[in-house]
């Protein structure tokens, strides 16, 4: 068993059991598991209680604002934020805790992410993402530098990892879905500015680790699993959650200094990028 504290907000409505058995299952085990969910549905998710696992019922929803419940209740010197559609593989946490060691006190670290369905990697404005001339748009996003693996570009946009050989990746940022902290760098304020469902949060979330001087690291060895592209066919269902995203979006690009015409010429391009995969049905993966 490691000594390390899982956080996990849920809704309550997901079925848990796939991440929890991704958990339980593993080469190592957690010391303890923190379900935070709203105290109005606190009851959906009763049925997971076992030895180690915990339900912290949350006065407020969100999935910042319950994650932070969670980590003010961590019992261990090791935290995982995870979310509750991530599934791990085998040999994910213990490859995290063996890298959160080695690498010391002032980081942060994440795994690599991969498609549940199809087994590929993905990453956050990645080639294969972009179908419309993305020479301009990878120059539009960072000028001449064009498309580099985990740093947030000159637009205030993040630009996600490929898939790595380096064992351990310093990047600007790093996806919320799956971070492991030394507790005593946790970030214990809702640094949303905005009510509501949560985006770009993990940019936002970057910052201030950054601001705390916590490096962090994208450890290629390490894999977890999720369903990473959208393949709803509702296209006014995604083009509504995009547009509700922008203002997110832009309050983290602003925290980095990003110009303000670059970054909207950019969120208006992938818009378009976004609306042709979707009129044609073509694949992202």
């Amino acid at each position: 068993m490691l000594p390390i504290s899982v956080i996990i907000p849920t809704m309550g409505v997901r079925n848990l059991k796939p991440t929890l058995d991704s958990l339980f299952n593993g080469s190592h085990m957690p010391g303890e598991i923190l379900l935070c969910v709203p105290t109005r549905n606190a009851q959906l998710i009763q049925k997971y209680c076992r030895k180690n696992i915990k339900i912290i019922e949350c006065s407020n929803k969100g999935q910042v604002i319950q994650r932070i419940e969670g980590f003010k209740r961590a019992r261990y010197d090791f935290v995982l934020q995870l979310d509750d559609d991530i599934i791990l593989d085998n040999k994910c946490l213990s490859i995290l805790y063996d890298s959160i060691l080695y690498l010391g006190k002032d980081c942060a670290i994440s795994p690599q992410y991969f498609d549940t369905v199809s087994g590929k990697h993905s990453s956050s404005f990645s080639p294969k993402k972009i179908l419309l001339f993305p020479k301009l748009f990878y120059y539009l996003l960072n000028g001449k530098n064009g498309f580099i693996d985990g740093k947030i570009s000159k637009s205030g946009l993040n630009m996600g990892v490929s898939e790595l050989n380096d064992k351990y990746y310093l990047s600007d940022w790093l996806p919320g879905g799956c971070i492991l902290h030394h507790k005593e760098n946790l970030i214990l304020k809702n640094y949303l500015p905005f009510k509501g469902k949560a985006y770009a949060e993990d940019v936002i979330h970057s910052y201030y680790l950054k601001k705390s001087n916590v490096k962090l690291y994208v450890i290629s060895k390490a894999k977890i699993y999720m369903n990473c592209y959208n393949n709803s066919t509702n296209y006014l269902k995604s083009f509504f959650e995009y547009i509700n995203s922008i203002k997110f979006s832009y309050y983290a690009a602003s925290l980095y200094g990003s110009n303000y015409l670059r970054y909207r010429i950019c969120m208006y391009y992938y818009l378009i990028n976004l609306t042709i995969i979707k009129i044609f049905k073509i694949s992202q993966e």
